[in-house]
């Protein structure tokens, strides 16, 4: 995913995976998860799990269309909440 990211201009080299935590959900006003399914955490808040497949072990090309799927989700959910897609450049 990393590569991907790269080749669209975006530095994820130092990005690393969060724990749900009370502190990151008292601050959200929605949860998204990404394909936990069954397994996803009761926040109290509305969530919602986005069907994301795993890109462990997959070619560069199935990563990029899971990477352009996640862009495509997030800019509905932006639009959804009024939220315009550049408001955190």
């Amino acid at each position: 995913m990393i590569d991907v990211l790269a080749s669209r201009g975006v530095d994820a080299s130092g990005a690393r995976p969060k724990a749900l935590t009370g502190d990151l959900i008292d601050w959200a006003d929605r949860v998204v998860t990404m394909g936990c399914g069954d397994e996803c955490p009761v926040t109290g808040k509305p969530t919602e799990d986005w069907e994301i497949p795993d890109v462990a072990g997959r070619s560069f090309e199935e990563v990029q269309d899971v990477a352009v799927r996640i862009a495509a989700t997030l800019a509905k959910l932006l639009k959804e909440l009024g939220v315009p897609a550049w408001a955190g450049v």
